[in-house]
């Protein structure tokens, strides 16, 4: 099982029954968009940019340093949600953790905050997301945060 697609196709379900157009980038698949653009996140609305991460234990959300092998997060996304966020988007990444069932938005802006502040850490742990990360009580939360943004 995929679990990345699996927690891909609950946003995408969460989007589609909250009436809001979106593209998925990982599937170049379009929904009450009458276009497509290109782009380097998981999902991209009117004004908001977002990549999905789930992950079992949080020490394996390993960033993207030189070096560093096979990371979940790769450093072509994260280029991208600074480029979007640069235009005025909501830019960030949504994050599970599974064995601690825990959801965080984490907002580009604050995963640079975390770096100026922390230097180059080798993983977002629970604990540097519970200080830079908003929680989220529920999946659906993400529709507050990108419509109030």
């Amino acid at each position: 099982m995929n679990s990345g697609k699996v927690f891909e196709d609950e946003v995408q379900g969460l989007f589609e029954l909250n009436g809001l157009s979106f593209t998925r980038e990982g599937s170049k698949r379009t929904y009450g968009l009458s276009h497509s653009g290109k782009g380097k996140c998981d999902f991209l609305l009117d004004k908001s940019a977002i990549e999905c991460k789930t992950i079992d234990i949080d020490t394996n959300l390993r960033m993207p340093w030189p070096g560093t092998k096979n990371t979940p997060i790769k450093a072509h996304q994260l280029k991208a949600l600074r480029e979007f966020r640069k235009k005025g988007f909501v830019a960030g990444i949504l994050i599970e953790l599974r064995r601690k069932d825990k959801l965080y938005w984490l907002d580009i802006d604050k995963l640079n905050s975390i770096i100026m502040d922390k230097g180059m850490v080798k993983a977002l742990t629970n604990d540097i997301l519970s200080e830079y990360a908003t929680e989220l009580t529920v999946l659906a939360d993400i529709v507050e945060i990108i419509r109030t943004k």
